[in-house]
């Protein structure tokens, strides 16, 4: 019996090791979705040796604060990946939080989505993580089995593309000309709309999420105990996507945001509807990415607006 169960061991340690073998092959040479989100994370390969301002959240925050329309003192961070969930800002935060400076601005962006939305259950999005936080730090069982091994998303498709020597589509680039440039006022409207209906899709309803309240509390209470500086920000959007969206929900949305700077002493800056952006079609993308030009003059205002809840700030963009 003895010798039975040493055997079974012994080929199940087997089947692992092989397994890891044939991952490690799939995940390097044939695993296109790999390719893809590693060009998605290529930011954390280039992580400054310190941080003054880190900017945690989705897309939103990317274009808000983009490191190249930056003019202030200090090294700027942004963390952001597409629909990004504060359970996995959470995540970053913990995995590069040492790299963060003394008294370290922490930028927190709230979306109209990402309070609800719990998106660790789905490895389409997960397998942009594994590619570079170690397994501690994944949130989920799928998620780390995901990194141990690959081969659990085998499939032909990439293998074919790879052997008659096609390129994969490696990510898609955000578009860098203005709303202005490339809508009609109406077809802005029907984008407006059909934002709006993305994120409410993703929504099963407008309770904040457990995971989601739990991760978020723990970075902010990490945060200040550590000397760091949280806000929390929602960037602007135009009006097209604001009037798409039920009076209710975003009543609801902005009062569960203030809930976490009213809890935690920490400013929360909504811009969704400021009067300076909400038709400024030339500062957008979309109806709710920020164009560079738009980066620049957001980055300006929010900053200034800083200095009256941090006003030892040394990051305030220069003149």
């Amino acid at each position: 019996m003895k010798h039975f169960l040493l055997k079974l061991l012994l080929l199940a340690l087997l089947t692992a090791l092989l397994l890891l073998c044939f991952s490690l092959v799939y995940l390097q040479f044939l695993n296109t979705d790999y390719q893809r989100n590693e060009e998605y994370t290529l930011q954390y390969k280039y992580l400054p040796e310190t941080i003054d301002i880190g900017c945690f959240g989705s897309s939103h925050v990317g274009n808000g604060f983009q490191a190249s329309q930056y003019h202030g003192e200090g090294t700027l961070f942004n963390y952001n990946l597409p629909f990004q969930i504060p359970v996995m800002d959470a995540a970053l935060y913990d995995y590069t939080k040492t790299r963060l400076s003394d008294h370290a601005i922490v930028v927190i962006d709230l979306s109209c989505f990402s309070l609800y939305y719990d998106s660790t259950s789905d490895m389409n999005s997960m397998k942009r993580y594994v590619t570079f936080l170690p397994l501690r730090d994944l949130p989920s069982v799928p998620a780390k089995l995901f990194k141990l091994f690959r081969i659990i998303d085998f499939s032909f498709d990439p293998i074919f593309t790879t052997l008659q020597g096609k390129t994969a589509e490696i990510g898609t680039a955000q578009h860098t000309t203005t709303t202005a440039s490339r809508f009609s006022a109406a077809e802005l409207q029907e984008l407006g709309k059909t934002r709006a209906e993305t994120f409410l899709g993703y929504i099963p309803s407008q309770s904040v999420n457990r995971h989601t309240d739990q991760a978020l509390r723990g970075m902010l209470e990490d945060c200040l105990a550590r000397g760091y500086r949280p806000v929390l920000v929602t960037t602007p959007y135009l009006t097209v996507l604001n009037d798409a969206f039920p009076e209710a929900f975003l009543k609801q949305f902005h009062a569960d945001c203030q809930v976490y700077a009213d809890d935690f002493g920490i400013p929360y800056l909504d811009y969704s509807h400021d009067a300076r952006f909400a038709t400024a079609t030339d500062y957008f993308v979309d109806a709710d990415h920020l164009s560079s030009k738009g980066s620049e003059v957001f980055m300006k205002i929010f900053f200034e607006d800083l200095q009256a809840y941090y006003p030892e700030s040394a990051t305030a963009p220069s003149k």
